[in-house]
């Protein structure tokens, strides 16, 4: 392994064969459960998401200064974002039609596999703003994104992206689904809930900040 680099993500495979985690220097890992294998990366800007298509033969691949690229059978194909924004967040829509990229200066993408589309968030939060993370409901029906200020927390329908009122103004940096009910995380130990519209505030006991959720799946 790679001296020095910091790990920032990691995503599995649908299939459960290995997962891929990348970091710092654009360093990426391969790992099957025993051994970590380095893959050749033309990429050298540091790696903040990773998000698996549906059916798991690629990996599209995130992270600064724009970079975008994908992971198929041990081969890395470079994209143009159209953007030099840090790009954090990555979630494909569970029907494989496309996937969402958020990022820094409020930058929210949509990639279907051959055409980088950028969605209008104009008026919607401060340009200044990171949109740091983003998570599909299992229908595909809804995705959540999380940002770094003022509690924002978006809705995005596969058309209409709008500013949902989360009830905090805590920087939020992940969350998760579990059914139908999303649970989001952030500084200062935010957790919430939300369902159908509505949110709620967890008690968490600390007041670390919480940077990552996962949810057991059943």
């Amino acid at each position: 392994m790679p001296s020095g680099d910091d790990l920032n993500t990691v995503a599995w495979k649908p299939d459960g064969s290995y997962a891929i985690m990348g970091g710092t220097d654009g360093v990426l890992l391969i790992y099957d459960g025993t051994t970590l294998t380095r893959v050749t990366d033309p990429n050298t800007n540091q790696i903040q998401g990773i998000s698996w298509n549906p059916a798991g033969t690629a990996a599209l691949i995130v992270g600064n200064a724009g970079a975008l690229f994908t992971y198929q059978n041990g081969v890395i194909t470079l994209l143009n974002s159209g953007t030099t924004n840090d790009l954090y967040g990555v979630a494909w829509n569970p029907n494989g039609a496309y996937a969402l990229i958020s990022g820094a200066n409020g930058s929210i993408l949509r990639w279907d596999g051959t055409t980088v589309t950028v969605l209008n968030t104009s008026g919607l939060y401060p340009s200044t703003t990171i949109v740091r993370y983003v998570a599909w409901n299992s229908a595909g029906t809804q995705a959540l994104l999380a940002g770094n200020a003022g509690g924002l927390v978006l809705s995005y329908d596969g058309t209409n992206l709008s500013v949902l009122t989360s009830g905090t103004n805590n920087g939020l940096f992940s969350l998760a689904w579990s059914g139908a009910t999303a649970t989001i995380v952030g500084n200062g130990g935010t957790m919430l809930s939300y369902s159908s519209g509505s949110f709620n505030t967890l008690a968490t006991g600390v007041t670390t900040d919480l940077r990552g959720i996962a949810w057991k799946p059943t």
